[in-house]
């Protein structure tokens, strides 16, 4: 069996991810071997922010936050590589690169032709810690694979 799940779920005590952590525990304790492959965010997390403030031609940014976002194909031959491996084994990927939410707002906008102003918006609790202790970042574990700003040039076309 395979499971994909959050890089560092366990680090961080939002109901979501805490969730994620126990159905890892839930997998790995089961009858069936398991390999659990924690990925950082999708490009279309991210995405889906800056997406929402369109609606209200703004793009909002979450300070101090950095994301290695992932492409969803770059993400499936990483279960593809788990699932073919001759021993479960648990792993975690990234995307192929590491930058701060207001370069990505930069890239969104470029792309997509958003206006307005870009606007801070804290993320307090649990999950903005996390976020701006780069919790959500394995700069050791990159994919060789599609980059922010070729992912949103694909989108856009």
């Amino acid at each position: 069996m395979i499971l994909l799940s959050i890089v560092n779920v366990d680090q961080v005590s939002f109901g979501y991810y805490r969730a994620k952590a126990n159905q890892e525990r839930i997998y790995r304790g089961g009858p069936v071997e398991c390999s659990v492959v924690r990925c950082t965010q999708f490009h279309d997390l991210v995405t889906g922010v800056f997406d929402a403030g369109r609606k209200v031609r703004a793009t909002p940014r979450f300070p101090g936050a950095r994301f290695q976002t992932i492409s969803t194909a770059d993400a499936a031959a990483s279960l593809v590589d788990a699932a073919v491996a001759p021993e479960p084994r648990d792993t975690t990927v990234g995307g192929p690169e590491v930058l701060g939410m207001d370069v990505m707002a930069r890239i969104y906008r470029q792309f997509t032709g958003a206006r307005g102003p870009v606007i801070a918006v804290p993320v307090p609790g649990a999950l903005g810690r996390y976020w701006r202790g780069g919790l959500n970042l394995v700069p050791e574990n990159p994919v060789r694979g599609t980059t922010y700003a070729e992912w949103l040039e694909e989108r856009e076309s």
